[in-house]
This record gives C-alpha cells, sequence and structure tokens, in this order.
C-alpha cells in the first residue's frame, strides 16, 4: 500500500518523465479531449484515492500512474475525456442561482420564496466562513468578479479547465449540503 508521501515524492521525482510519456500518448490517441496535464492531475487524484491498491515501490507507482494515463486517454468514455467533452462543450454554467446577489424583482414573492432565498444566503455565508482561503477565493471569483463558466474562472485563476471545473463542484456541494442542513434543521 502506497501512501501520500511516496505518490507525492514520485510525481515530484518523475513529473517531466510522466509529462513526456503523456504527451506521447495524447498525441498517438485520437480520443485525447485536453492537455497531457489534465490527465496527469486526474492519475494523481486517482492514485490519492486508490493509494490502499498500489503498491509501495516506485515502479507499483509508475505502473499504476501509467496505466490509468494510457486508459484515460485511449477510452472515449473515460471520467477525464468526459469532462473536457463537457467542459469544452460549455455544460458547465453553474450556481447562477445561489447567488445572493440576485435582485428579487417581483414585489409579490411569497412568504416561501423569501425563506428559500433567506436560506441560501445564509448558506453562502457559513460556506464562506467554513471553507478555507482557497475556497474563498474560488467563490469571490466566481460570484463578485462573475466569472462563472469552468473556462472564465480557469482563466482568471491561471488554472487549466479541469481543476476549474473540481473546484466549482467542491464549492456548490458545499453550499448545498449547508443549505440543505439548515432547510432540514427548520423542518425538524
Amino acid at each position: 500500500m502506497a501512501s501520500k508521501i511516496e505518490i507525492d515524492n514520485f510525481f515530484n521525482n518523475n513529473y517531466d518523465v510522466i509529462l513526456k510519456e503523456t504527451r506521447h500518448w495524447v498525441a498517438y490517441c485520437s480520443n485525447a479531449t485536453t492537455d497531457a496535464e489534465d490527465y496527469l492531475a486526474d492519475s494523481y487524484q486517482y492514485l490519492l484515492k486508490n493509494k490502499d491498491k498500489v503498491g509501495n515501490t516506485e515502479r507499483d507507482i509508475k505502473n499504476y500512474t501509467m496505466r490509468f494515463i494510457i486508459d484515460s486517454v485511449k477510452w472515449y468514455n473515460s471520467s477525464t475525456n468526459k469532462t473536457n467533452r463537457r467542459i469544452n462543450n460549455g455544460e458547465y454554467i453553474l450556481m447562477d442561482e445561489i447567488t445572493p446577489n440576485e435582485d428579487i424583482e417581483d414585489d409579490e414573492y411569497s412568504l416561501l420564496d423569501n425563506e428559500e432565498y433567506l436560506y441560501k444566503v445564509a448558506a453562502i455565508e457559513l460556506y464562506n466562513q467554513r471553507a478555507s482561503k482557497e475556497d474563498r477565493i474560488v467563490y469571490q471569483v466566481y460570484a463578485n468578479k462573475e466569472k462563472r463558466t469552468v473556462r472564465a474562472l480557469g482563466a482568471h485563476l491561471n488554472i487549466k479547465n479541469t481543476q476549474s471545473w473540481h473546484k466549482i463542484c467542491e464549492m456548490k456541494s458545499g453550499i448545498k449540503e449547508i443549505y440543505e442542513g439548515l432547510k432540514n434543521n427548520h423542518n425538524k
């Protein structure tokens, strides 16, 4: 079983070699939907999630990493390729309905609508109190600077589209979890 430290050391020591091999596979396969760096980032995350299945030698870690990368590049429906096709098609414009800066145009909104709105605002405030500094920055750029697409957020933060998508999904699920908790506590 590989530890996080062993996986980190492997990626730090062999990043250039693995990146070169990944670029070779991306150039070789027509199913590749993104840059080699995205496949490499996804392989790192996959290894961390499955570190109990990976041997603790450098060779085991490399074999597991390259198998994931090659399969991700070659398979049309790999998780990396699916995600990047969705990103490139602009399918991920997220969370517009949860921002607290929205204007209420109808003066005759119901009490229920007002209550829902207050829960949303409270969930966002709680999220910002509990979130790490990095997550608060992502939210501020997303909500206040209106970088609400994966591409716009990624370009503003100077990160890859896949990383931007992960950040937005984490933020959205965190706010939604708090929102549902507030509603459930109120309904009890």
